[in-house]
């Protein structure tokens, strides 16, 4: 999901969304692991569905992602969400013997960001 060479340089806006996997701990402990990875894989193909233009995606932790949009407007990062959403929603439908659940936040801010690495 992501790709090292990406420069950010001095985007106008900046979407940031979190997503977490629910009750990850409580499923490993009673289902076992290899069911909670299950989870974990349709978990990071809800957030790989968002990646695109502008739009990235990072696994942040064991059950934890996080995905950054840029230059795009308020409505969009909206629509974002909601195209989340909806991945989320068919790979549920798909799968036959997991069920997902994550919680997302999403943040949105416009401005001047100067995001170039510190050399």
């Amino acid at each position: 999901m992501y790709n090292q060479n990406i420069r950010f340089g001095s985007p106008y806006s900046i979407a940031v969304f979190n997503f977490d996997v629910n009750d990850l701990k409580y499923i490993n402990d009673h289902y076992g692991h290899e069911y909670g990875d299950k989870l974990i894989i349709n978990a990071a193909k809800s957030v790989s569905a968002i990646c695109g233009k502008n739009v990235y995606g990072y696994r942040m932790d064991g059950d934890e992602f996080l995905a950054t949009a840029f230059n795009i407007s308020n409505e969009e990062a909206e629509i974002i969400l909601i195209k989340w959403q909806s991945a989320l929603a068919e790979i549920n439908a798909e799968s036959t013997d997991v069920f997902v659940s994550v919680s997302c936040g999403m943040v949105y801010g416009s401005g001047n960001y100067d995001l170039r690495r510190s050399r």
